[in-house]
Formats: structure tokens, sequence, C-alpha cells
């Protein structure tokens, strides 16, 4: 970590504005929302465009990192992909681009998935009880991090997308054994009324 700068993320991340596009009200758009808890981007039902008060939408880029003002707080935070490309989140989900000569988005994504990040982003949070929180970008763009050069950058994020596909792995053969387990309670309930 010798080599390791501390910077703020409004160093390696800016709002990226431009992809703001006015709402037509008899268009429809192909809405994307963001999962708490890390969980990634998600695809919304579609929405006419006399359907909404917003006066513009942000239409995603695949390079984006979306935040959600209302829940980013409790992980609402997300990498944009190809899948996502040209879809559309309202203006209370701020994108950001990365700039690509200092830091890897992948990198900054394994770090926004961090808990203790999101406990920051609750300290800046503003409004009356943890349900009504609201950030704005500076709230994310001045949390601090470890930004080692890009080589260590891409090291770690392969180790973590390693990892995570290791959990994710487990978590769906878990899911295969919980199926499994209760189609054999199933089967013996099954198979004690027709004995009895």
């Amino acid at each position: 970590m010798k080599n390791w700068n501390i910077v703020k993320l409004g160093d390696v991340l800016e709002q990226d504005k431009s992809c703001a596009v006015t709402i037509i009200p008899d268009s429809t758009y192909e809405m994307v929302g963001v999962y708490s808890f890390g969980r990634g981007l998600f695809q919304k039902e579609k929405l006419l465009g006399m359907n909404t008060s917003y006066k513009f939408f942000y239409q995603l880029k695949r390079n984006h990192i979306v935040m959600s003002q209302l829940f980013g707080w409790e992980g609402a935070l997300a990498l944009s992909s190809e899948k996502f490309e040209n879809r559309y989140v309202s203006s209370m989900f701020p994108t950001f681009l990365t700039n690509e000569e200092v830091a890897l988005r992948e990198y900054i994504g394994h770090f926004l998935q961090k808990r203790e990040v999101w406990q920051l982003l609750f300290e800046r949070g503003s409004g009356m009880g943890s349900r009504r929180r609201t950030l704005n970008p500076e709230s994310l763009l001045g949390i601090k991090i470890p930004l080692p050069p890009l080589a260590e950058q891409q090291r770690i994020a392969n180790y973590l997308d390693k990892l995570k596909s290791k959990i994710d792995e487990v978590k769906r053969l878990r899911e295969e054994q919980d199926k499994l387990k209760q189609y054999i309670r199933y089967s013996f309930m099954v198979d004690c009324e027709k004995k009895y």
C-alpha cells in the first residue's frame, strides 16, 4: 500500500449531466432501477412520458456508475453495462463517469459495495428519519478511496470478480439444495398419505 494514494471519489469520478434528455409526453421510456445492498441494476416497466412529473431522465451509457439519491446509503449504487445502455433512470439517479487514466470503473464498483461506504453516505444524507434520507452527488464525490496504480486496481478487481463468482455459485447451490429438501419433504408427505 506504500504506492497507494488516498483521493476523493470526486478526483476520479465526474457527474455526467450530458446524458440528460428532456421527456417527451408521447414517448415511451425503458426505465431502470438500482437494487439496494450492492445488487446492481434492474429493468423496470416502460413509462410513457406523460405519466411522470419529471422534466428529464438520464440516458444510461454502458460505462456509467449510478447512484440512487434515495437509497444510496443502503448500497443502491451500481455499474451500468451493455445490457442497460440507452435505457433510462429518473433524475433521482445521478450518473458518473470514471477518469480512466487514473482509475478503473470496476475497482471503484467494488469499493462502492463496502458497507463502510454506505455508512459514510448515510452520515452525509439529509432528511428526517432513515427512510427519508436523500443524498446529493457531492455526498458520494466527497468520500475518500485508496487508489493504487492501475495495474494493482486491475488485479484487485479481477480477484474480487472471481470471489464474487464463487459466492454466487455457492448461493445457487444452496437454493438448489433448499428446493431439493422441499421436494423430499413433499414426496415423503405424499407417500405417508398414500400408506394411511
